[in-house]
């Protein structure tokens, strides 16, 4: 048999019947939850009571079976444990659910459940029938928020700083979305230089106009702080210059054909601007292009100003042919014609005043040509080489550096 009378404000009497026992009714009250870092239990403390109201003390320690569920009726457990070996003094016990089988995961706790509580009594071939109604466990309200305290609306503060400690973090760059933090909400002075993580502010992420000069303190930016980027937009990698010097700057290196590591800084930007146009050594390297001894012409883009474009040959192994940049061109004449005029000997016949040119009218370097003696012409000789060894303009010497 089982009733439900209400006997203290908040608290309803439950009754069931044991075979072995006497009738019992639990009185709760008091019930609450603890969530410790490494264990969570819920406190729960009860009396047992006759139908009649009176407290009963068993001779022995009894064991109290709890079950957790989402439903007042019906429903699976999902959560159940086992307290044996219960004192019960004046009919009052008090035990820890969670101190023996883990209690749910918290979510659980945000919406109500409902506690059943079944007296074990002792014979396994009986069966024992669960209390009646269930117990509500409420989520109080003070206590969830007391559990986020530490906590931005539920998430760690490393989500939005990097650390568990805000003291110890900062905020993620991640987190900041464009634009939403201008110029006006940042106060005089209060974001130094030394605050300015290097490299994490580029050149495209800087508003028209939002740094002027009257903005920048004295010495507040140094040239070895000036961000790579900035320089990058003045000096590209792969610019070639001619340097009057023999050392070069930093940031430079001599065309003097020498390999470098593909891969990672300093030289990485610069292969990214020439790859292995001006040579190739083997995987993994380039070279910068030698221009040693060498003038610069612009790439004709099939203009026709150079002729014979699609002929030019590699500076180095592995490096560009034809019409491309870092291609070759070797010394050459263009092709040219001299002529020769020579006149009558005017001491002779019209029949005989001509000189002998062996049917040459017109002669090359490499022709036989009719060579003055006493006043007369007679076939044959040389014409002689004349000039240096190149044709070149005036020109002063200088080192050809690149940018990486």
């Amino acid at each position: 048999m089982n009733s439900f009378p209400s006997l203290l404000p908040g608290l309803s009497r439950i009754t069931h019947h044991a075979s072995r026992l006497p009738l019992f009714a639990l009185f709760a009250f008091f019930c609450g939850q603890s969530f410790a870092q490494d264990a969570n239990v819920i406190p729960f403390q009860g009396q047992l009571a006759n139908q009649a109201g009176q407290p009963l003390t068993p001779t022995n320690a009894v064991t109290l079976v709890f079950r957790l569920y989402t439903a007042p009726v019906a429903g699976t457990a999902i959560w159940e444990e086992s307290q044996p070996n219960i004192s019960v003094n004046a009919g009052r016990f008090s035990v820890l659910l969670g101190s023996r089988t883990q209690l749910p995961a918290q979510s659980y706790f945000n919406s109500t459940l409902y506690l059943g509580i079944t007296v074990d009594d002792g014979d396994p071939q009986t069966a024992d029938v669960e209390m009646r109604p269930r117990q509500a466990l409420v989520p109080v309200i003070s206590a969830s928020y007391a559990k986020n305290a530490d906590k931005l609306q539920g998430y760690d503060w490393s989500v939005f700083v990097g650390a568990t400690n805000p003291v110890d973090g900062r905020i993620q760059g991640s987190k900041i979305a464009d634009a939403s933090l201008p110029a006006s909400k940042i106060a005089d002075g209060t974001m130094p230089a030394s605050k300015i993580v290097e490299g994490s502010i580029t050149s495209n992420q800087l508003a028209v106009a939002a740094i002027y000069a009257g903005n920048i303190a004295e010495s507040n930016i140094t040239l070895v702080k000036l961000a790579q980027e900035v320089v990058d937009s003045l000096v590209p990698p792969g610019t070639i210059a001619a340097f009057g010097g023999e050392i070069p700057p930093r940031g430079w290196l001599l065309c003097d054909g020498a390999p470098y590591p593909a891969s990672g800084a300093p030289y990485n930007r610069l292969y990214t601007a020439i790859g292995v146009s001006w040579g190739f050594v083997y995987p993994g390297q380039f070279r910068v292009p030698d221009l040693r001894g060498y003038f610069l012409r612009g790439k004709d883009p099939g203009l026709g100003r150079d002729p014979d474009s699609l002929s030019r040959t590699e500076i180095a192994a592995g490096g560009a042919t034809g019409n491309a940049v870092g291609s070759l061109q070797a010394d050459a004449f263009r092709s040219h014609s001299h002529t020769v005029s020579v006149a009558k000997n005017p001491g002779l016949s019209d029949t005989q005043g001509w000189p002998s040119l062996d049917n040459h009218l017109s002669l090359r370097s490499s022709d036989h040509f009719a060579s003055v003696n006493g006043g007369s012409m007679t076939a044959g000789g040389l014409v002689e080489n004349s000039g240096d060894k190149e044709t070149r303009p005036k020109n002063a010497y200088v080192n050809y550096i690149i940018k990486y």
